[in-house]
């Protein structure tokens, strides 16, 4: 054997008792090397036209164009891959990886690193479907960012053993905007990480103590955190917005939309899955305030805007209270006082 491909290749797999849905859209691939030696010097090339992963309602990838070339050398003995030049592209934004990967036998063995050597913020942008295939090229970006991330050690499926892991995503004074719209997107700051210095994945920590944004002077502000995602969800989350929605369509093309109106938001909630289940309201902490004023949407398939003149949402740990909220939808208004019961346990 000293080469193979596979040309035009389309895969769906469903599982739908597990809610997972993948589709790989014409994947084409090359490789050569000669497997007659022990040691394989193998080259490849992989173009993916589309890839789409979603799992339990949530789309994780959309549409994503994937590329990468891989030169690694193969031990057919201890089927040990060992990197060597490489890339993998998804849209705009380029990885590079460092490493090795063993299956000796059915467990996989990994050290590996990557990092995005030419991290601009428009490759990073560029995983935004809504942003991507619309008018992609002609978005102005500032903006530099500092992604990376490691897994080190031993997979093991049968006794749900998994490797240590860590990622880092750093964005400072990011920014986009279309050309032929008055105002663009700024201080987009991010601070993201993912770590696990154990092999049980129930010692994540996800870590996002910063995010912001702004259009025209309004400013959005968020940070969250969660650990113990699968024994206890252990979580804090906190927003500040002060919002005129008819910045929206000023700064992106959502063609067919209106927006205006004041969104103001501060809120602050922080517990565990478990004082939500034991009602153990005391140990939790969820306050803040949602308030709409002269809101009106409007959408092109619609025969007559949505408005909202007045609205306010408050939470505790045990209610959140909807109160003096009115909606009108063409010549019928509503009025609508009244409380919703687990909400932060539904949110999780």
């Amino acid at each position: 054997l000293k080469s193979y491909s596979l040309d035009n290749f389309n895969l769906v797999y469903e599982d739908r008792e597990g809610e997972i849905y993948t589709k790989i859209v014409n994947l084409n691939h090359q490789g050569q090397g000669d497997f007659t030696a022990n040691i394989v010097n193998l080259s490849t090339h992989t173009d993916v036209e589309a890839f789409i992963f979603k799992m339990e309602g949530i789309r994780y990838a959309d549409r994503l164009h994937l590329e990468s070339d891989f030169d690694m050398s193969l031990n057919q003995e201890e089927f040990k891959f060992t990197f060597g030049e490489n890339f993998i592209k998804a849209n705009d934004l380029l990885l590079k990886f460092e490493g090795w990967l063993a299956m000796p036998e059915e467990n996989i063995d990994l050290d590996m690193s990557f990092i995005a050597p030419d991290a601009n913020f428009k490759q990073l942008l560029s995983l935004v479907p809504a942003i991507f295939y619309q008018d992609f090229e002609s978005v102005q970006t500032q903006g530099n960012f500092k992604l990376n991330g490691e897994v080190k050690g031993l997979y093991d499926g049968i006794h749900e053993r998994y490797p240590t892991f860590n990622f880092t995503l750093n964005l400072r004074d990011g920014s986009f905007r279309y050309p032929d719209l008055p105002a663009g997107v700024e201080t987009i700051n991010m601070d993201i990480s993912v770590l696990n210095t154990t092999n049980d994945l129930d010692n994540t920590k996800i870590n996002i103590p910063l995010f912001t944004a702004s259009i025209l002077e309004n400013v959005f502000r968020a940070n969250a955190s969660l650990s113990n995602p699968l024994s206890d969800p252990t979580y804090a989350f906190g927003l500040y917005s002060n919002f005129d929605l008819a910045a929206l369509e000023k700064a992106l093309p959502i063609e067919g939309y209106l927006f205006s109106g004041l969104l103001t938001a501060d809120l602050q909630t922080s517990g565990r899955m478990s004082y939500l289940e034991n009602e153990r309201y005391d140990k939790m902490i969820a306050q803040g305030q949602v308030d709409l004023k002269e809101v009106i949407i409007s959408e092109d398939s619609l025969d007559f805007p949505i408005e909202i003149p007045f609205g306010s949402l408050s939470i505790n740990p045990q209610v959140a209270y909807l109160k003096d909220t009115k909606i009108i939808i063409g010549r019928s208004d509503f009025t609508l006082d009244g409380d919703i019961d687990n909400l932060m346990a539904y949110a999780l």
